[in-house]
């Protein structure tokens, strides 16, 4: 093994195990639940069961917010058939996910993001952890954000949403905020959504929302900032 390699490996090493101390503190000290909330999800199988347990036939609805490679989507198709919209504004994203779905006409790709405006912004991108929150150090791309609102659902034909997902790296708190605030949150029965936490004050904003979602909605199954499920009252 020459030297280089000896370091490189090393330092692979040395960064694993300030990463297993540095989790342990925030689990121990700061009282971080994310950790423990992954190992159950994980434990529990709950990736392929929750996130693809719905009520839905081929005549459904279905909203894929940051579709990034179209698995999820093309989960829910697979097993329901579904009319399915995936918003994703990264324009290489967005272009394979049109690559993988090109043959199917129930799928529709779109090539923007929802939030709270209409506007271009700048992702970093990371995979499929991509962020409206900038990253010095990844590459960063221009993207499209529109509006979610009455009016882009009727350019869509759309009346009601049986199922949305939400996974769009931090832009969760401000897209569910206005949703509530012009009141389209009751046009979709069920919302699963990715929290994440680091976003400034994101406990409290998550917090917020929850109390505000369950005016409308009832939670139905939640692993704390991993994912969690809100049903239609």
């Amino acid at each position: 093994m020459s030297l280089l390699q000896y370091l490189k490996l090393n330092m692979t090493l040395l960064d694993k195990i300030k990463n297993k101390l540095r989790n342990y503190c925030r689990w121990v000290f700061l009282g971080d639940r994310f950790l423990p909330e992954v190992k159950r999800w994980f434990l529990e199988q709950a990736d392929g069961s929750l996130r693809l347990d719905y009520s839905l036939d081929k005549n459904s609805v279905v909203f894929d917010v940051g579709g990034y490679e179209g698995s999820w989507a093309s989960d829910i198709y697979q097993k329901f058939e579904s009319n399915i919209f995936i918003f994703e504004p990264v324009p290489d994203f967005a272009n394979d996910i049109k690559t993988r779905f090109c043959n199917n006409k129930k799928v529709q790709v779109l090539a923007y993001g929802l939030s709270d405006k209409n506007e271009k912004l700048s992702i970093s991108l990371g995979g499929d952890n991509s962020s409206f929150y900038i990253n010095s150090k990844s590459k960063v791309v221009s993207a499209e954000i529109c509006e979610f609102s009455d009016e882009l659902l009727t350019s869509l034909g759309v009346k009601q949403i049986d199922l949305m997902k939400i996974n769009i790296e931090g832009g969760e708190y401000d897209l569910l905020e206005h949703m509530i605030k012009n009141n389209t949150i009751k046009l979709v029965k069920n919302i699963q959504i990715q929290f994440h936490n680091f976003v400034p004050n994101a406990i409290e904003r998550r917090n917020k929302l929850r109390l505000q979602l369950a005016l409308t909605h009832q939670e139905t199954w939640c692993y704390e900032f991993v994912w969690e499920n809100w049903k239609l009252k």
